[in-house]
């Protein structure tokens, strides 16, 4: 039986259909992200608001040429955890050449992160560092309010920002930093209960020594950060508390490129340090004053970083369903 000439063509359109689904199947089966060299849609953040670096809406680990961004991240175990680690991960798969550390304030890794480190499909680095007894919310008999509490103890609850939470953890990160042996790029300390735009990683990129920039709902303000002058050399700061700190700026404000790792061997966050002296501390061992720092053009006047703190559940119903509630629910 002959068939007519619109049914030939019908049925080639329909081959040739069936062979181009194929030819897709197969191309996403052998995709490797680590091999996506990416079409860059936004070649650099221009002004607040403006869509950073598109890579066909792909998640995309390595482009060739591209400085890397390394993210340090304490966590610990909460109810929120998850939760936050995830909501962080959404936001890095928009992210090439990024290598993210994330180190457990635990004895052993867990198994929640574990398994969230192999589904997030970012480039983690995964660690773990408990932070020691005698340092876990440890009451000060006496709080120096100039020097902080002695070192090996956290202080009185409400004063425990005095020696904060995390410190072990990210001098753990900046080793596993250090045991990657960067040549490019520059590290920031990301916290996961922070809310980020894409575009501040653009920024972080680029850090040629340590730049700084101002991030949103800090310091008991709308926003901290520096101030500029027509030239966008930092004169002062706008901050609330203590402006006469060498560097009165957040963990969330700053990067630092990773030669400062080779510069500096034994570049640590200390735990005796006066009160609110954690960052400029930390600074002072890399740059001697604000006039080597930089602060981000466009980044002085649009927030890319939020300390959005995600709120502790209100969990008042649920001794009422303890009670012979053998499910295991992993949050």
């Amino acid at each position: 039986m002959r068939l007519g000439a619109p049914k030939v063509v019908l049925a080639f359109c329909a081959a040739v259909w069936v062979y181009t689904l194929f030819l897709m199947l197969d191309a996403r089966n052998n995709y490797r992200r680590e091999n996506y060299d990416g079409v860059i849609a936004a070649e650099s953040v221009t002004s607040c608001g403006q869509s950073a670096r598109l890579f066909n809406g792909k998640s995309v680990a390595t482009v060739k040429g591209l400085p890397y961004v390394y993210l340090i991240t304490p966590t610990y175990a909460r109810y929120t955890q998850k939760v936050d680690l995830y909501r962080m991960c959404y936001t890095l798969r928009l992210v090439p050449n990024v290598i993210w550390i994330i180190i457990e304030d635990a004895e052993e890794k867990t198994e929640l992160v574990k398994k969230f480190v192999e589904y997030c499909s970012v480039r983690i680095i995964h660690k773990n560092a408990r932070t020691p007894p005698d340092e876990r919310r440890k009451p000060c008999t006496k709080i120096d309010r100039t020097k902080g509490c002695p070192p090996g103890s956290l202080g009185k609850l409400e004063a425990s920002f005095m020696v904060p939470r995390g410190i072990n953890q990210r001098n753990a990160g900046l080793q596993a930093l250090r045991d990657l042996r960067p040549t490019n790029g520059a590290f920031y300390f990301a916290d996961d209960d922070n809310t980020y735009s894409v575009e501040l990683f653009e920024v972080i990129r680029r850090v040629s020594n340590v730049s700084t920039w101002m991030v949103g709902f800090s310091g008991g303000l709308l926003y901290e950060g520096p101030e500029v002058d027509a030239n966008g050399v930092i004169e002062g700061w706008h901050v609330g508390w203590r402006p006469d700190r060498p560097f009165p700026i957040d963990m969330a404000a700053f990067a630092i490129h990773v030669d400062a790792l080779k510069n500096n061997p034994n570049l640590k966050f200390t735990k005796a340090h006066a009160q609110g002296m954690l960052e400029s501390e930390f600074l002072l061992q890399v740059v001697g004053d604000k006039s080597h720092v930089t602060a981000v053009p466009n980044t002085c006047n649009c927030v890319l970083v939020w300390h959005t703190r995600t709120e502790h559940p209100f969990l008042n119903q649920q001794s009422k369903m303890d009670e012979g509630d053998d499910v295991d629910i992993e949050l």
